[in-house]
């Protein structure tokens, strides 16, 4: 039977089949760029809702989903999401401000260093700070 095929364990097929994806770039072959009509944390749901995490972390700026092999942002652009899928080590340092002191790499153990205290990446701020 075909049935297990229904749910979808890769994320990157979930995400291309389900959203407006822009053509690959041959400087960055792994980043995927699609766009959602809606905001990052409906976005996000439904991905993780598709494909579940590993881990999950919303921020003033979007929300990141991390798979073991993969990694999901869902940040806001005007009228709607922007997602990106990268692999785990270009997300972690693409968006190292938002998940590092959070999220070690599953493949490397920590390359960053010991990670100090979970707060440590975060600068303040949130909605109607700095009017």
């Amino acid at each position: 039977g075909g049935y297990l095929l229904n749910k979808k364990r890769d994320v990157r097929a979930a995400i291309s089949s389900t959203y407006r994806c822009d053509p690959r770039t041959e400087t960055e072959p792994n980043l995927l760029v699609c766009h959602s009509d809606q905001d990052p944390l409906t976005t996000a749901d439904r991905i993780a809702d598709e494909v579940k995490p590993a881990d999950r972390r919303a921020t003033g700026v979007g929300v990141f989903l991390r798979y073991r092999n993969d990694m999901v942002a869902t940040l806001g652009e005007q009228g709607g999401s922007r997602i990106e899928v990268t692999n785990e080590k270009d997300g972690y340092r693409r968006h190292y401000d938002y998940v590092g002191g959070y999220w070690g790499l599953y493949t490397l153990g920590n390359v960053f260093g010991s990670g100090g205290g979970r707060g440590e990446g975060f600068r303040g701020g949130g909605p109607g700070a700095g009017k």
